[in-house]
């Protein structure tokens, strides 16, 4: 027998060994003191100088040294052929994240993949225990893939406090993929920030009223799908479920669901405490490739500022990038300030549906517009639905003078279920640039 010494294991006794295959379900046949000029079939176990031995081929004996080297027999060493090769098998190879496997091997390909339950970071996944540390070493290691499995709940502490993301993955090219989820029972302000290009992300958060932000993109090319994101929440910071910061890139978000997001807010509007958002794109100069928002559904982003989607692209003075954002395809529901914003140039907002089921206007008094152009041109709005967005203004263009807008396309959206409650303009442009065409729109 032969564990991790170089050398056969003789203390272990024969009944032991017998034992232990009987355990593993093989069929085998003690044949006692080897012998030569004897028939033996595949899995006999024969014993030579007190060592014991398991048959690998059909043979007849011939001189023992001679059916060593020819692999007719093997020093069973805890594993035969056959066990390996049954379902269970993998129980009897040893690996483990914290050993230096050489390129090319069954250890290094095993390490591209990573769970925080795996040794050495031994997470709990109980939702009671702190995971931050177990899970932060995850991360820090060099898989290329980190999944969070199903059926556990990852409990996170922000230590902090201070908008300092609470988990942090640094390596480009990774995934991070979540059937499980990320939760809190302490005020935790941002949750994960992504720094690694070109990463893809599918994470579950149950915000559980604790976590304030979701996900922060910090790189370029990333995809964000398939998140499941709720019950975020804060009294004292911005509630984001997607978020992006200065990624001028490219960035795609797709198919993600976010609900439940509430920043209580101040009472002062635009300082960022009270500011809810669905998905934010922020960006600093123009744009080098194509970011698309589509598919996603953000339902109750609601707060002093509920933005579902909201695409900033500004230096703050007056100056506004080419975000170059395809928004396109979403289902939008109950959000208390805007449906969509966008404050940059060549944007498209087409085929997305808007829709609240509010009571009165006394749950929304910060209530803006479903479509909202808050400065910036050469942007579309074609092909959405604004249905029964009672209260609100419907689509917007809007810029501070002496700005204009110019190259705006406002084409084909139907606007429904409004009526004299409505006092805002469905439509409204102020002031009117150059190239501005409203036509084919259904009120």
């Amino acid at each position: 027998y032969q564990s991790n010494e170089e050398m056969p294991r003789q203390a272990e006794s024969l009944p032991h060994v017998i034992q232990r295959m009987a355990e593993r379900d093989i069929t085998f046949s003690y044949k006692g003191d080897w012998q030569t000029s004897t028939a033996y079939l595949q899995n006999d176990i024969i014993k030579e100088s007190n060592i014991v031995y398991v048959v690998i081929s059909d043979h007849t004996s011939g001189n023992f040294a001679d059916d060593l080297a020819a692999n007719k027999l093997a020093v069973y060493q805890g594993a035969t052929l056959l066990e390996l090769q049954q379902s269970a098998g993998s129980n009897n190879i040893g690996f483990s994240h914290s050993e230096a496997y050489a390129q090319g091997t069954v250890g290094a390909s095993l390490k591209k993949f990573v769970t925080p339950l795996d040794s050495p970071y031994n997470a709990s996944g109980n939702g009671i225990d702190d995971d931050t540390a177990a899970i932060q070493a995850m991360l820090n290691s060099d898989a290329e893939h980190v999944h969070f499995p199903a059926g556990f709940n990852f409990r996170i502490v922000d230590s902090l406090k201070n908008g300092t993301p609470v988990l942090i993955s640094n390596k480009a090219n990774r995934r991070i993929t979540c059937d499980g989820f990320i939760t809190a029972t302490t005020t935790v302000l941002r949750a994960i920030g992504i720094y690694g290009a070109n990463s893809f992300i599918q994470i579950n958060f149950d915000g559980n009223n604790k976590i304030a932000e979701g996900v922060r993109v910090y790189a370029d090319g990333c995809i964000v799908e398939g998140c499941r994101i709720s019950d975020l929440y804060t009294t004292t910071y911005s509630a984001v479920g997607i978020g992006t910061s200065n990624v001028n890139g490219g960035v795609i978000v797709r198919n993600n669901i976010i609900k439940n997001l509430n920043s209580v807010g101040n009472g002062t509007l635009g300082d960022g405490n009270g500011m809810s958002r669905g998905i934010l794109l922020s960006m600093n100069a123009n744009a080098t490739s194509e970011s698309i928002i589509e598919g996603n559904i953000v339902e109750n982003c609601i707060g002093e500022e509920g933005d579902a989607i909201a695409i900033i692209s500004s230096n703050g003075a007056g100056v506004y990038y080419d975000s170059c954002v395809t928004i396109r395809n979403n289902i939008i529901k109950n959000f208390t300030r805007r449906g969509i914003k966008v404050q940059a140039n060549k944007n498209k907002v087409i085929g997305n549906y808007f829709n609240h089921s509010f009571a009165s206007s006394s749950e929304i008094p910060n209530r803006m517009t479903v479509i909202d152009f808050v400065q910036g041109g050469s942007n579309y709005a074609i092909e959405n639905i604004l249905d029964a967005c009672k209260w609100f203004g419907q689509i917007s263009v809007y810029a501070t003078s002496p700005d204009s807008f110019n190259n705006f396309f406002i084409e084909n959206n139907k606007i429904l279920g409004i009526g004299s409650e409505t006092t805002n303009p469905a439509i409204s442009i102020i002031p009117l640039g150059s190239n501005v065409f409203i036509r084919g729109n259904k009120i």
